[in-house]
């Protein structure tokens, strides 16, 4: 509850004064991700806000990203400018819900896990995704399809700051994107999920699981099992000749072995 309440005091409201409107308030995030070390998620967040010259909330996950280890550490790795830029526009959070920060946000930052895209698609601003494995890979090439904000084409570890915040320009900066990603949303918003995935499943259903299709599926289930037993059956009978092959073969490789062994040890022979 306390993250929740500190997000929202984040938010640009209504009343707020131009001066402050002036920047954009990101989203960073990567859920349950850690690349390379929560040290280095955190200065890639600040980094990347310092050079977009945005302003930020950042999600810890389970990272517990946070700027309270950046600012206390002996070597610190960045200039004093940079950590105090990051302490007037940086908020992190330990958590905030997605379906009420990303729509206030400007442009979202994550890894593109299939929750956090829908969250993010469903709040209708401009996403960027910076994956990390698996399908995530999959939900970069959806954003990036739509027009409605980049997938990077490169894991998390490899992604510079430099290159998120230029991202991070790009797609505030251009209306047409953001107006996609505004249509994506509402469109999105108004679909009705559940029953949505229910006749999805019950159409996958009828046309591949249908009562004839199922038992024919079942029958070469049956029929490969039945291979496989028998090859498993031809094994196992011949394993004892396996085994007599075998047991030849490495005593003649012992042999072998042995009289190389004896060669090499016989002095040489002097005629003289």
């Amino acid at each position: 509850m306390e993250s929740f309440l500190k997000a929202t005091a984040a938010i640009p409201s209504k009343t707020t004064t131009e001066q402050q409107q002036q920047k954009p308030v990101m989203h960073l995030g990567w859920g349950s991700m850690i690349c390379k070390s929560a040290d280095h998620m955190a200065e890639l967040c600040i980094r990347t806000v310092h050079h977009a010259q945005v302003q930020a909330i950042v999600l810890g996950g389970a990272a517990g990203l946070s700027l309270d280890k950046l600012l206390t550490a002996k070597k610190p790795t960045m200039t004093p400018d940079i950590l105090e830029h990051a302490k007037a526009n940086i908020l992190f959070v330990d958590c905030a819900p997605h379906e009420w920060l990303f729509p206030q946000a400007s442009a979202t930052v994550h890894h593109g896990g299939a929750g956090t895209t829908t969250a993010a698609l469903r709040g209708g601003v401009p996403t960027i995704v910076t994956p990390v494995f698996g399908d995530q890979c999959d939900f970069r090439h959806v954003v990036n399809a739509l027009g409605v904000g980049i997938g990077f084409a490169k894991q998390l570890h490899k992604i510079t700051w430099q290159e998120l915040g230029d991202a991070l320009t790009q797609v505030t900066s251009h209306p047409d994107m953001a107006q996609r990603a505004a249509q994506l949303g509402t469109q999105l918003r108004a679909e009705d999920g559940a029953n949505r995935a229910v006749d999805e499943i019950k159409e996958c259903w009828d046309k591949c699981c249908a009562k004839e299709q199922l038992e024919r599926h079942v029958a070469c289930q049956a029929e490969d099992e039945s291979a496989a037993n028998a090859a498993r059956h031809r094994l196992q009978r011949s394993m004892p000749k396996i085994l007599v092959v075998a047991s030849l073969v490495a005593g003649a490789a012992l042999v072998v072995a042995a009289l190389n062994k004896r060669r090499r040890q016989r002095p040489a022979w002097n005629p003289n």
